[in-house]
């Protein structure tokens, strides 16, 4: 069974280091704790919808792509009329709070 905690702790260090964000700078921005955040980087926190949507919007980073597994990412590769599909593994459960989350969201709307 995939460890999505750590997925998603890899791709988030990930992100941090490509757009030079500091975690000090996304716990202020993700109104986390530093301990949280420290938890949920080692892969040892299961973060809530919500955090994990302040941590995307913060980062402009759609949240499917906290959940790809860059290894089962490069194995499924498909060239198609020369563009690359690349297929994203999300667990039914977090694509199930997804679309609930962003159901409620528009109608708040």
């Amino acid at each position: 069974m995939k460890n999505y905690n750590l997925i998603f702790s890899h791709n988030l260090k990930k992100f941090l280091t490509q757009q030079h964000v500091t975690q000090k700078e996304l716990a202020e921005k993700a109104e986390l704790s530093k301990t949280t955040l420290t938890l949920l980087i080692n892969g040892k926190y299961n973060p809530s919808l919500e955090v994990m949507s302040k941590i995307s919007d913060f980062l402009g980073v759609p949240l499917f792509m906290f959940f790809i597994n860059s290894e089962e990412a490069m194995q499924r590769q498909e060239l198609k009329d020369g563009k690359v599909i690349i297929t994203a593994i999300v667990s039914k459960f977090r694509a199930f709070q997804i679309s609930q989350w962003h159901q409620e969201s528009l109608l708040k709307k």
